[in-house]
C-alpha cells in the first residue's frame, strides 16, 4: 500500500490545487522525497500544496497542513498548519475521498466512531 495519496481538484476560481492524503497510521511527511518526485512529473512552477494528516495526526489542530512547492521540492520552512472549519470544502473533499477508501480508514490512529463517520461520508 503506498503511504500517501496525491489528489487534484479546482478551487470556485477553477485554479487546480492539490492535496497529499494520509493513507495509513504513518504520516505522509515521512516520505516527503518521493512525494516531491512524484509532484515534480505535473508541476512546474511554485504551488500551495495542501496536506490532510488525519489518519496519522488525528483530527485536531495539526491535521491540515500546507506548504509551498517550487517545481522540484518543497520549501521546508513554509509549512505550516491550517485552522479549518467544518464546513470548508477541503474537510468535505477530504469526507468524500475517505468514504470511498475505508480500508485506509480501518488502518489509522483515530477512534472507533471517527472511523464509522468518515466510511460514511460524514465530514469531520
Amino acid at each position: 500500500m503506498k503511504r500517501y495519496d496525491i489528489r487534484s481538484f479546482y478551487t470556485n476560481e477553477n485554479k487546480k490545487q492539490y492535496i497529499i492524503f494520509s493513507t495509513s497510521y504513518i504520516s505522509p511527511l515521512k516520505f516527503i522525497d518521493e512525494i516531491e518526485e512524484e509532484l515534480s512529473n505535473e508541476i512546474h512552477s511554485e504551488k500551495e500544496i495542501f496536506f490532510d494528516l488525519l489518519l496519522s495526526s488525528g483530527n485536531n489542530k495539526e491535521r491540515f497542513g500546507r506548504a509551498i512547492y517550487d517545481g522540484r521540492q518543497f520549501n521546508k520552512k513554509s509549512f505550516s498548519y491550517l485552522s479549518i472549519s467544518k464546513q470548508d470544502f477541503l474537510r468535505c473533499f477530504s469526507a468524500k475521498y475517505y468514504e470511498q477508501y475505508n480500508n485506509y480508514v480501518e488502518n489509522s490512529i483515530l477512534n472507533s466512531i471517527q472511523k464509522k463517520m468518515l466510511c460514511k461520508g460524514i465530514c469531520i
